[in-house]
C-alpha cells in the first residue's frame, strides 16, 4: 500500500516573521577613535501627545544598559519620573492656584509670603534639581540674613517664621511627588528649627482698670473697651451699626477687616465659632450711644451745608475705622482730635 504523500511545506511558511526592533543602545566612535554607548529610549509622551525619548551617552556598555533596565523597570512599576525643565517659581505657580482655591485673600497672601523667600534663593533652579543639601542651606539661610521686612533686613527670620516656610514647601515639593515631577520629596528630609511658642504678656486687672481710666475721654474709647471683650483687632474694625443691638446691649460678630498686600479688605470669619454674639455692658453702650450721635450729627451738618453724608458712617466703626487701619492700631490712641 502507498503511503500517503505528504504535503510539501516551503521554507518561508516554517520562518516566523517577525518586526525588527531598534536596538536602544548604539556603539558610537567619536572623531579621536573614542568608544561610547548612546542609550535612546521612550518615555512616554507629552501633554500634546508626542512622542518623548530621552538619550544618554556613556563610556561603558555595562553602564547604558543598567539605565535602560533602571528606566523600564520603574515604568513598569508606574514610578518613573519623565525629566522636566521646570522651574521651582514655575511650580509653585501652579501649586498655588489650587492650593489657594477658595482660600480668603488674606490665606492666599500668607501663602505667597512663605514662598517669598523660596523664590530668591532657590526659584531659578529646576524643580528636579534640588537636593536635601539645597534645602538644609536654604533654612540656614533664612535663619541668618533671610528678613526682608518687619525688622533689620539681612538679619535672620524667626524660627516660626522658617518653620511656617519649610511646611509649605513640603507640601508644594509632596504634590510634586504625587503628580509624579519627582522621584521623592526632600524637603521631608530636612529637620526644622526648633520653636517654643513664648507665653504673651497680659495685663493684670489693676493695668485694665487704668488703661481705661486713662482712655475714658479719648474719641476711639469705644475701640478700646471692645479690644478688651475679647475681640480681635480686625473685628473692632469691621463692626458695623447693624452688628449693635443698643436697646438688647449685644453685638454680633460677622465679619474683619484685614490688611492684605497693603489693601484693606472686609472678610467673614474663619469659621462658624468666629461668628459670635457678645453682651455689652452699659459703659460701652453709652460710649457706642455717643459715637452714634456723632454721626448723626455730622451727617446733618453736612446735608444743612449741601454737603454729601460720609459714606459708611452710618455703619459704626467706619467711624474709626477711616482713621484707623489694622496697621496703625498700635499707635492710634496718639491720634489728635483735629483728624477728624
Amino acid at each position: 500500500m502507498r503511503e500517503a504523500a505528504r504535503p510539501m511545506w516551503s521554507a518561508r511558511h516554517n520562518r516566523r516573521e517577525t518586526i525588527p526592533v531598534k536596538e536602544p543602545i548604539r556603539k558610537i566612535t567619536l572623531t579621536d577613535g573614542t568608544i561610547r554607548y548612546r542609550l535612546v529610549v521612550d518615555i512616554g509622551t507629552d501633554d500634546s501627545g508626542k512622542r518623548r525619548q530621552i538619550t544618554r551617552t556613556y563610556d561603558r556598555q555595562k553602564d547604558a544598559r543598567a539605565e535602560l533596565s533602571r528606566i523600564r523597570h520603574q515604568k513598569a512599576e508606574g514610578t518613573y519620573v519623565q525629566p522636566s525643565k521646570i522651574t521651582v517659581s514655575q511650580y509653585l505657580d501652579e501649586y498655588l492656584v489650587g492650593a489657594t482655591r477658595n482660600r480668603r485673600a488674606s490665606t492666599k497672601a500668607n501663602y505667597r509670603d512663605a514662598f517669598k523667600p523660596v523664590r530668591e534663593r532657590l526659584g531659578d533652579r529646576p524643580l528636579q534639581s534640588v537636593t536635601k543639601a539645597d534645602v538644609e542651606q536654604f533654612v540656614d539661610w533664612m535663619l541668618t540674613s533671610g528678613r526682608k521686612r518687619s525688622g533689620k533686613p539681612g538679619t535672620g527670620l524667626g524660627a516660626r517664621s522658617v518653620r511656617l516656610t519649610l511646611g509649605r514647601l513640603k507640601a508644594a515639593f509632596e504634590m510634586a511627588t504625587d503628580e509624579g515631577k519627582l522621584v521623592r520629596n526632600v524637603v521631608k528630609l530636612v529637620k526644622p528649627p526648633e520653636y517654643t511658642q513664648s507665653e504673651r504678656d497680659t495685663w493684670s486687672q489693676a493695668e485694665v482698670r487704668a488703661f481705661l481710666r486713662a482712655a475714658a475721654d479719648d474719641r476711639l474709647h469705644a475701640a478700646w473697651r471692645l479690644s478688651l471683650y475679647g475681640l480681635r483687632r480686625g473685628e473692632v474694625l469691621g463692626l458695623r451699626w447693624s452688628d449693635i443691638d443698643l436697646k438688647g446691649k449685644t453685638l454680633t460678630v460677622n465679619q474683619g477687616r484685614v490688611l492684605v498686600d497693603c489693601e484693606v479688605r472686609v472678610e467673614p470669619p474663619k469659621s462658624q465659632n468666629g461668628k459670635r454674639t457678645l453682651p455689652l455692658d452699659d459703659v460701652l453702650v453709652k460710649a457706642l450711644t455717643r459715637i452714634s450721635a456723632q454721626d448723626v450729627r455730622r451727617n446733618l451738618s453736612l446735608d444743612r451745608r449741601g454737603g454729601c453724608p460720609e459714606p459708611g458712617h452710618s455703619d459704626l466703626l467706619e467711624h474709626l475705622g477711616s482713621v484707623i487701619t489694622v496697621s496703625t492700631w498700635r499707635c492710634a490712641i496718639r491720634v489728635p482730635d483735629d483728624v477728624n
